[in-house]
């Protein structure tokens, strides 16, 4: 047999420990080992082909090179620390793991071993052991450990202790017949294979259980059909072990407290069940390890209604492919009507009242139908939910905090006539924040108030109906609503928060009386100007870019729209100050009795348009304003170059009515000249 290399050395020198361990005398030895070791050589043929078995199993590389006899028991170590297998006479009933009197750590990795000892009936553990790792099958009749070591625990199955965490670890049970107990008192976690080859199928007192790993259970009568399955599972005690695949239905055993990780992997395909029927609600949560549940969810047995209770509800319906819960006898505080879950409304004091509101909407549910118990929504209600459409009736009075944000399939939803008449506001904030697919919306009459961020990120949004009555309009209400371009608000608007319509480009006015901030509440960085129109149709520019600090100087600026003839000199930048003037040209040239040519705000007006001609027309080019553009040509303001430019620019653009404008005015006459540059 060809020798074995040692993969590391014995201190400095590139010495292997089979070598170092012999050129030692016999004495040296023994001290060092406690026991005579012997080497792997020719004349030990049964040992050759024990090491020959072995690198079978570790492929080629087991790096047994020597073994030592104690008590009957050979073991093949790969070195002084680590023994890889053992073998022993049939008649050994006794194995001692470890010397008490040596302060070597030994490790016995013994796992992979394919060796079985029938007779084995004890182990013995000693003070040095560190560690062992045994095939659950290598000792199938072992019922007693003793152990005089501090990390392993004496009796009927081999425990590890963990000081620093304060656990106990199951390591094996010895492949337990039909019929014997298995009490886990104590026990915190079971490790891989700790039941590997057991006839049981009944497990008690696992209350300290905190963890099972994937395959604790694997190659035992606990997941082979000797263990009828209760409600599609079967159960190791109150340990879930196991799925059965492709039912309709599915129960939780009530008494089900904790799944391990093979009925993890299973519960991931749950979702393709029909129902799942839930009687013990507080356990189930913790065993339901998935996100997935099926399209009905029926809970049963909530004696009392509480905090803990609602939470619970509220995970199980977070599930994306549960559509509809049903209650089957429940406390009355709740109810379950058309898959929505309703409970009675808690008043300041924490006593139910006899209200009724929806409390959650499994995530799954396409269309929802608000049933007319209902008065008010909860905060997040709907939260994230897969809603398209609800049906709102008009016995609802309030909206909680975010009850409808996030729904980004929400298309459609009409608010109930009877929102907050009693406090006069529609909801608290962000309420319908982010729902992205949402095209219109119709506020209530006699809404007083939309609170802050209220259709915050509604990116399809491009309708919204008021009604007289609203006063307020809260910061960021609309903000970031993409398409929302044109609004019309009503006369009763007294004040419009910072960014409350900030893509509104066009705003239309029932009243002469600007609401208070209206320029900030237009404000967007990503935009110039926007158009507010009074309702005798004459329009001001507002800067979409005002800064803070400027704000009473531009709302002054329209109010001085209606009593001031030089409102447009209160612009909040240069841009705004020269197109608010062709505005208010255009409205003065259609009362000349009263503004005639050589009156001294209209030749400063004039004076104004002319020297800044060019770069008004530059601003009506770049936002393709032709109407305004056209206006300016022919109130005679371009000098000539500017003309020839724009006339040349006209034709390679195709704007033929631009052009024609253009060559009308050529052709009119003089007028001063100006550099002009497009």
């Amino acid at each position: 047999m060809q020798k074995k290399k040692w993969k590391s050395g014995c201190g400095k020198s590139k010495i292997g420990l089979k070598d170092w361990a012999f050129r030692c005398s016999r004495k040296s030895r023994l001290l060092f080992f406690r026991v005579e070791i012997r080497h792997i050589g020719d004349e030990n043929i049964k040992d050759k082909e024990r090491i020959k078995n072995m690198d079978s199993i570790y492929g080629n590389e087991s790096g047994i090179s020597y073994c030592y006899d104690n008590g009957g028991v050979t073991f093949y170590c790969s070195d002084i620390y680590t023994c890889r297998d053992i073998d022993m006479a049939s008649n050994v009933k006794r194995v001692c793991f470890g010397e008490d009197d040596s302060t070597k750590q030994m490790y016995y990795k013994l796992r992979y071993s394919c060796m079985i000892f029938p007779n084995v009936t004890e182990i013995y553990i000693a003070r040095n052991v560190a560690a062992i790792e045994i095939n659950n099958r290598m000792f199938p009749n072992c019922r007693k450990i003793v152990s005089n070591n501090v990390n392993y625990r004496s009796g009927s199955m081999l425990v590890k202790k963990d000081k620093a965490m304060d656990w106990n670890f199951l390591l094996n049970m010895f492949c337990l017949k039909k019929g014997e107990d298995v009490d886990l008192t104590g026990i915190d976690m079971i490790k891989s294979g700790a039941f590997s080859g057991c006839e049981i199928v009944e497990i008690k007192n696992v209350a300290d259980l905190s963890q099972v790993e994937k395959y604790a259970f694997s190659d035992s009568d606990f997941c082979s059909d000797k263990n009828k399955a209760v409600g599609g599972f079967r159960m190791a005690g109150p340990i879930i072990v196991e799925m059965l695949p492709d039912l309709e239905e599915y129960e939780i055993p009530d008494y089900a407290i904790y799944t391990a990780p093979r009925a993890v992997k299973a519960m991931q395909k749950m979702h393709k069940a029909k129902r799942l029927i839930i009687n013990n609600l507080a356990a189930t949560v913790n065993v339901l390890c998935t996100t997935r549940l099926p399209k009905k969810v029926i809970v049963k047995n909530i004696k009392k209604r509480t905090d803990d209770t609602d939470y619970d509800l509220f995970d199980i319906l977070d599930s994306e492919t549960t559509e509809e819960i049903e209650l089957q006898n429940c406390s009355p505080e709740y109810k379950s009507i058309n898959g929505l879950l309703y409970g009675r409304v808690i008043d300041e004091y924490g006593f139910f009242t006899k209200t009724w509101g929806v409390l959650r909407c499994p995530r799954g549910m396409k269309k929802a139908v608000i049933d007319d118990i209902t008065e008010e929504i909860a905060q997040s209600a709907f939260m994230g939910c897969s809603v398209e459409e609800v049906v709102m009736p008009d016995s609802v009075k309030m909206i909680g905090n975010e009850a409808f944000s996030c729904c980004k399939y929400l298309k459609k939803i009409n608010l109930s006539k009877n929102l907050q008449k009693t406090t006069n506001q529609l909801g608290n904030n962000a309420c319908f924040k982010k729902c992205e697919k949402l095209k219109s919306i119709e506020i209530p009459a006699g809404i007083k108030e939309i609170p802050n961020m209220m259709f915050f990120g509604c990116r399809e949004l491009s309708e919204v109906v008021f009604h007289d009555g609203l006063e307020v309009i809260g910061a960021s209400a609309f903000a970031s609503c993409r398409n929302l371009k044109k609004v019309s608000l009503p006369k009763t608007v007294k004040r419009i928060k910072r960014w409350a319509m900030s893509y509104v480009d066009e705003l239309h006015l029932a009243s002469n009386v600007v609401p208070n901030g209206l320029v900030l509440g237009l404000n967007n960085s990503s935009s110039i100007c926007a158009r507010v129109i009074f309702p005798d149709g004459r329009e001001v520019l507002v800067s979409k870019t005002v800064n803070p600090d400027v704000e009473d100087k531009a709302t002054l600026q329209l109010s001085k729209h209606c009593q001031d003839p030089d409102w447009y000199k209160y612009s909040s930048n240069m841009t705004s100050l020269l197109l608010n003037g062709l505005i208010e040209y255009e409205r003065r040239r259609k009362e000349p009795e009263e503004w005639p040519d050589n009156r001294p705000e209209q030749t400063e007006l004039k004076g104004l348009l002319r020297n800044n001609s060019v770069t008004i027309m530059n601003w009506l080019l770049t936002h393709d304003k032709r109407q305004s553009l056209a206006k300016l040509i022919n109130y005679g303001f371009l000098p000539d170059s500017a003309l020839n430019e724009l006339l040349t620019y006209a034709n390679e653009h195709n704007m033929p009515d631009i052009a024609a404008y253009t060559i009308q005015q050529i052709q009119k006459g003089e007028t001063p000249d100006t550099k002009f540059h497009i």
